[in-house]
């Protein structure tokens, strides 16, 4: 290592700052259209298609429910999944391998800043688990005011009126889910090259402790001679 790592660096990749300064943060990475060109434009697709179907439907707070719950759990499932890969990461994840990671250096292909691999993997993750957090709060908060909501309840008396304002707020909700949910896609990537690096920082090690004995039993052999 050329150089300790600066105060910046320990801040930005350690919990340093409040809960809702990373919220905003995994928000706004999530919802970066540059980066998420795909994801959003799917997310936001199939959104639109829900929304619409549930608005027109006259049982629109009932199939709401169900959706919701459906999406609550499989958040809870991700969230889960996601806590045990990375607590299995971390703790396969040695000293050495960890320098091995931050000699990695990485170029953001928008901003040109250089960064390395163990920056960028300490950052996703903290930006994926605040992700996961969020739309779990959302669909908890979202299923509790359908609970309390009776099922032929409306806010104008127009009808068109109600299917334009529940396809407006069920489109903002499924997006933002959706989106969550397509970046499990990310984090089961991301998983994969850091177990990845891991395996090959390990065996770049066997290889040095291989030459080095053999440089030393050389030498042994050349001074027994």
């Amino acid at each position: 290592m050329d150089k300790l790592p600066s105060k910046e660096y320990i801040d930005d990749i350690s919990i340093s700052k409040g809960c809702i300064y990373y919220v905003r943060e995994s928000l706004s990475e999530l919802f970066l259209w540059k980066k998420n060109r795909i994801i959003l434009t799917i997310s936001i697709f199939f959104s639109i298609l829900i929304s619409l179907v549930l608005s027109i439907n006259p049982n629109t707070i009932s199939l709401t429910h169900k959706v919701c719950d459906t999406i609550l759990n499989l958040n809870l499932a991700l969230f889960a999944c996601f806590f045990t890969a990375f607590s299995l990461i971390f703790t396969f994840l040695t000293d050495e391998m960890i320098l091995f990671l931050y000699e990695i250096k990485c170029l953001d292909n928008e901003t040109h800043k250089e960064s390395d691999y163990f920056h960028d993997m300490m950052c996703y993750y903290r930006i994926a688990a605040f992700a996961y957090f969020s739309a779990i709060i959302i669909s908890f908060a979202v299923k509790i005011i359908l609970n309390v909501l009776p099922e032929d309840f409306t806010v104008f008396e127009n009808n068109a009126h109600n299917i334009v304002v529940s396809t407006i707020i069920l489109f903002m909700y499924f997006t933002f889910s959706l989106r969550v949910i397509l970046e499990f896609k990310s984090t089961i990537y991301n998983t994969i090259l850091l177990l990845a690096g891991n395996k090959c920082g390990r065996f770049l090690d066997i290889l040095r402790k291989e030459r080095e004995d053999d440089e030393h039993f050389q030498m042994v052999e050349a001074e027994a001679m």
